[in-house]
């Protein structure tokens, strides 16, 4: 538990100081994908991998999660969210995210919607604010 607790809090002051090149590597090749993490430790992970223009990193992380069966918060499923939109080949994958939280808020429409007319999707971001 506390070995744990402190695995958290070290890929969490890692990742704040934007050295997420480092954490998520290390996350992945070492014990610390078998501690359990919180939502916010998630989230600041898929900040990093924004942050860092790596898709690659955040869907990773993204089926560590699911595979974990860790429950996000809101702040954490959208920052998720987030991560998807940013890149143009992931609104699939960002619209059926959507799609399947449990609760979604302004902010969740709006990265969503924001995230369509990026991409020049006009018509799905207006029919996502309409709906």
């Amino acid at each position: 538990m506390i070995r744990s607790l402190c695995d958290t809090k070290l890929l969490r002051l890692v990742a704040a100081h934007g050295k997420s090149n480092k954490v998520t590597p290390c996350f992945f090749s070492t014990h610390h994908h078998q501690a359990a993490l919180d939502s916010h430790s998630y989230a600041s992970m898929l900040q990093q991998a924004i942050q860092n223009c790596d898709p690659n990193s955040g869907k990773s992380l993204h089926c560590h999660i699911l595979k974990r069966g860790a429950s996000l918060d809101l702040f954490a499923q959208n920052v998720l969210l987030n991560t998807y939109v940013r890149f143009d080949d992931s609104l699939d994958d960002a619209s059926k995210l959507f799609d399947e939280m449990p609760v979604a808020n302004t902010v969740s429409f709006v990265t969503l919607a924001q995230g369509f007319s990026r991409s020049h999707h006009f018509h799905r971001s207006l029919h996502l604010l309409l709906s």
